[in-house]
């Protein structure tokens, strides 16, 4: 005797697609500035690696939350530079340069 059972299974929704620049829940965001080795705070915490060691430019931070964040870069012998404030569900890279005073944010402008 033969029993076929069709339909009684929910089906699991699939997962939405990852969008672009996404890692595990998180976005990848590039930090460029001139000069190079400057340090970064978001919403004025010091971004820091797994290992607890300031991210210093350039970098790629993988695993951000899309969020908006105010960004500031700090280097040695010159003024903490103010980029504004970033939506990372939008933006994915931050450049400033001190040499003269520049923004650039590829995807949003600061608010």
């Amino acid at each position: 005797c033969a029993l076929a059972i069709t339909g009684l299974w929910p089906t699991r929704p699939r997962p939405s697609p990852t969008p672009p620049g996404a890692v595990s829940g998180g976005v990848e965001v590039n930090f460029i500035s001139e000069p190079f080795e400057a340090t970064i705070y978001l919403d004025g915490e010091q971004l820091l690696d797994r290992n607890g060691a300031p991210h210093k430019t350039p970098c790629t931070v993988v695993d951000l939350p899309p969020e908006v964040y105010r960004v500031v870069l700090k280097h040695d012998g010159y003024p903490d530079l103010d980029a504004g404030e970033f939506d990372f569900a939008e933006t994915r890279e931050i450049e400033v340069s001190w040499k003269p005073w520049r923004y650039h944010g590829q995807g949003a402008t600061p608010r």
